[in-house]
């Protein structure tokens, strides 16, 4: 990555040259003030504690790559990570400068200032094809059992409050761990988005598919997600399976799925104080249920590799919170096109 942010970067700022002090390094974690979102011209950098991803405009492609490691190791002000697409290892140092809050990358004697950006404020929809063997990816998500409706904007949430959500989160830099190196293709809705009136009954496809990413909190450990209307994806449900099917070009970050790529599937259900009346011809619904919240994974904890899980199967009724058939995940084949 080292190389990929240099070569970028030289394009567009004048080096400051100087030399490399050998200074003994303070005793990590990283820093808090380097977390956040940095750019330079078309050069964006996001730091965050397990993480680098850097996204760069390739002014012959005309569109945006992205490039990602693992963090394997930190001091106050340098981290060494871990590239997995070219089995890589690189140590990078940081400087803060205080007064302007920007992040001085130091390359090879170069020093490069980086300014904070609102990780919204660009459009990554327009992804380079990254030719990794694949174009399209089919995602088939099997429940133990689905209403063909969902009662959204329910009078017993707030606004704001996370209703339901069916996805499939893809660890892009191998790590193991949720950070903004990784992406989310799922269908979500929380009370009050769009303008739905408030106890209307949906179906999958008005809710729609997204993809979403991680962005990184400044000055924080944490992370938030956000997504964009230009990162739509066909998300159709019949019976009880979710199918997904999208061009990895949506997102930079999606460009860089293969067969290897780890991988796991979630479901959330936020149904209390229940409404039953609209519901009742269905074979399963909140009057079954004792929870306000049920939650399932696949698999229970981690992630799974596709090529190396033929058959990616959950057991029935093995919620992690929760008995809700409608948030029970079965299975998630993948087709990669």
């Amino acid at each position: 990555m080292k190389k990929l942010i240099y070569t970028s970067l030289l394009l567009l700022a004048a080096c400051g040259g100087g030399a490399d002090n050998a200074k003994e390094e303070a005793i990590g974690p990283l820093a808090e003030h380097y977390y956040g979102n940095w750019n330079l011209g078309d050069v964006y950098l996001v730091v965050s504690k397990d993480s680098l991803t850097l996204y760069s405009y390739s002014e012959s492609a005309y569109c945006y790559e992205a490039e990602v490691s693992e963090i394997i190791s930190s001091t106050l002000n340098s981290v060494e990570t871990y590239d997995p697409y070219i089995d890589e290892v690189e140590k990078q140092k940081f400087e803060y400068d205080a007064d302007n809050d920007h992040l001085i990358l130091n390359i090879d004697g170069d020093s490069f200032p980086l300014s904070r950006y609102e990780i919204s404020s660009f459009d990554l929809a327009n992804a380079c094809d990254r030719e990794l063997g694949v174009e399209r990816i089919q995602a088939e998500l099997t429940f133990d059992y689905l209403p063909t409706r969902f009662l959204i904007n329910r009078e017993a949430l707030k606004a704001g409050v996370q209703e339901i959500e069916y996805g499939i989160e893809f660890d892009i830099n191998f790590n193991g761990k949720t950070d903004p190196s990784d992406i989310v293709v799922q269908v979500m809705h929380y009370k009050g988005q769009k303008d739905y009136p408030e106890n209307f009954l949906a179906r999958i496809y008005q809710l729609g598919g997204s993809v979403w990413q991680y962005s990184q909190l400044e000055h924080s450990e944490q992370f938030g997600r956000m997504s964009a209307d230009s990162w739509s994806v066909s998300a159709v449900h019949v019976d009880n399976v979710i199918t997904f099917d999208f061009d990895v070009t949506t997102h930079p970050l999606l460009a860089l799925i293969t067969p290897e790529t780890p991988v796991r599937a979630f479901a959330k259900i936020n149904y209390p104080s229940p409404h039953i009346d609209e519901l009742t011809h269905e074979e399963d619904g909140p009057w079954n249920w004792q929870s306000d919240y049920h939650e399932d994974s696949l698999p229970d904890n981690g992630y799974l590799i596709p090529n190396q899980h033929n058959d990616m199967v959950d057991p029935i009724g093995d919620l992690t919170s929760g008995e809700s058939r409608w948030a029970d995940i079965t299975s998630l084949t993948l087709t990669f096109q």
